[in-house]
């Protein structure tokens, strides 16, 4: 009877490494369009990579493949020529099981033109997979502390990395991934990074479940989808920056523990596109409405003429604010020697309809509360200046504080203003920052005259308070 050629193994054996005592046994094969390797409950160490233009599986530490030493060669692989990264591809797939035991698996330099699947097993697991192109790949371990880290990896279709429970660490780094991606860890004290990597296709969702984690993201780059970080329950911690990546679509970083904290720097250049939701910042703060100065607004109300300026801020769960801090300047650059008069309006949002503008976000009614901090403010000289009318003016930073909780899912907006002093000529002004309307939707500040019922949303600005709980 003949054999069936097509599924039969198209590997060759390496030169036997000495007889030592061995981990354990990993059988690779070939069948069908796909490599398989199996592990056994053993630990097992293998290496899967690219030699003289052909993929080799290599047992390591002890750890044999088929039951002999040395490493198998999958005789149908390719080399790729003038690449520096893949040095054999595989018009196939890979499926790697270790099963139990604390195994490792390294993959590096090879390209895969079908799905493949990384699977762990429970144990202590540790998988590196660097220098790879996948069409598709599925990267999970199981119950166990585990360590997986994927770096200078392209991926052109979907990307699953999981790890499940246990005190894991999943790391992303200067990678590129073309398709929707999920990247998540399960129950326990996990770390998760993401650093440097080119988020290019549609949505991609990093998770972190139950346990105090820690996330770290640094400079992504996000094509015309987005990228969302969502920490779950526990005491999370997320930090990094967001100032060098190109940020074409959002990104979202959202805490949903109990105490979770955000050390994120952001730069001004992408800070419309990137939201941090129910986090307590370091120091305290909660929101920071606005990064650099471009201009300011006369902020006053006084018997002859008045003007007033509103920015808005929502929050994912309730939140206590008990301080707020801004930036402003006067008329004459100098502040009144008599002191100031400030006002804070909190205002519930909502929407008008005008037969003009059509419907907009705005303040609604009276304010909630009103807090008459007048000259108990912490006043601070910041030794800049600011000009956009009549030459340099002095930039002055306040905070007062003040006691509202603020209820989720619903906006507010916030006024900042001086009442009239001895000295009438000498306006308030709240500084602001200039923002590109069409990026940040709704997020302009409104403005309000005198005896006019409505606020009006023509300014292109966010003007610049901070609110710290």
């Amino acid at each position: 009877m003949k054999r069936n050629r097509k599924n039969q193994q198209s590997l060759s054996y390496g030169t036997l490494e000495p007889k030592r005592l061995l981990a354990g046994n990993v059988n690779a094969n070939v069948q069908g369009e796909h490599i398989y390797v199996r592990g056994d409950q053993q630990d097992n160490q293998i290496r899967i990579f690219a030699n003289d233009g052909k993929i080799r599986v290599q047992g390591l530490n002890g750890t044999t493949i088929n039951n002999r030493g040395g490493s198998v060669t999958v005789d149908n692989s390719t080399i790729v020529g003038s690449n520096n990264r893949i040095g054999s591809t595989f018009n196939g797939g890979l499926r790697v099981h270790m099963g139990p035991g604390n195994d490792s698996v390294e993959v590096n330099g090879i390209r895969l033109n079908q799905l493949s699947i990384i699977y762990g097993g429970t144990g202590n697991d540790v998988v590196n997979v660097e220098s790879t192109d996948f069409t598709s790949a599925i990267v999970q371990t199981f119950t166990g502390d585990d360590r997986v880290t994927i770096s200078d990896t392209k991926v052109t279709d979907s990307l699953f990395a999981l790890t499940l429970d246990g005190d894991d660490s999943l790391t992303l780094e200067n990678s590129e991934s073309l398709g929707g991606s999920i990247l998540a860890t399960g129950i326990g004290n996990d770390d998760l990074t993401l650093s440097g990597n080119q988020h290019l296709g549609a949505r991609q969702i990093a998770l972190t479940e139950d346990g105090n984690d820690t996330v770290e993201i640094r400079n992504p780059n996000v094509g015309i989808g987005s990228l969302e970080i969502y920490t779950g329950n526990g005491d999370d911690e997320v930090s990094g920056e967001i100032i060098t990546g190109d940020i074409g679509g959002a990104v979202v970083i959202a805490g949903q523990g109990d105490t979770d904290i955000a050390r994120v720097e952001v730069g001004s250049n992408v800070a419309n596109r990137v939201s941090l939701r129910g986090f307590e910042f370091d120091g305290g703060i909660v929101h920071k409405n606005a990064n650099k100065v471009d201009y300011g607004f006369a902020a006053f109300s006084k018997p002859d003429d008045s003007f007033f300026v509103a920015d808005f801020v929502e929050f994912q769960r309730t939140t206590r604010i008990s301080s707020i801090d801004w930036l402003g300047s006067y008329e004459n650059s100098n502040a009144p020697l008599t002191g100031d008069r400030i006002v804070i309006d909190i205002y519930e949002g909502g929407f008008v309809d005008d037969p003009t503008i059509g419907e907009y976000q705005a303040p609604v009614g009276n304010p909630l509360a009103t807090f008459n901090v007048g000259n108990n403010v912490n006043r601070v000289d910041t030794t800049l200046t600011w000009s956009n009318i009549d030459g340099p003016r002095k930039i002055f930073s306040y905070s007062a504080d003040i006691d509202f909780t603020m209820d989720p899912i619903k906006q507010y907006w916030i006024s900042i203003y001086s009442m009239p002093t001895a000295e009438l000529d000498n306006d308030f002004y709240i500084l602001a920052e200039d923002i590109p309307v069409p990026n940040y939707p709704d997020g302009a500040a409104n403005v309000k005259w005198p005896n006019v019922r409505d606020w009006y949303p023509n300014t292109s600005a966010k003007t610049h308070f901070t609110l710290r709980s």
